[in-house]
């Protein structure tokens, strides 16, 4: 079990139910927001893919879309080239 599993089981059995629902209510808002993030990371990555594909005339040959999308992902990424 990871530690902070442990920590947070040791944490609960000192609670009573008031408290249980603070923390469920707080956890919701957490993920709410998390959500939010990655819903905004998406529509800005299709965006960026968008315009990427939109400056395109197309590609010669079915390898070189396949490379044009491999750096795309990998610019993504944080990775270089």
């Amino acid at each position: 079990m990871p530690e902070a599993v442990k920590e947070i089981n040791s944490l609960l059995t000192t609670l009573d139910n008031d408290d249980y629902t603070i923390i469920i209510n707080y956890i919701k808002i957490i993920s709410e927001k998390r959500k939010k993030q990655r819903a905004l990371e998406t529509i800005l990555a299709m965006n960026e893919f968008t315009a990427a594909l939109n400056g395109e005339k197309g590609w010669e040959t079915e390898e070189e879309m396949l490379k044009d999308m491999a750096e795309f992902r990998r610019a993504r990424a944080g990775l270089s080239a």
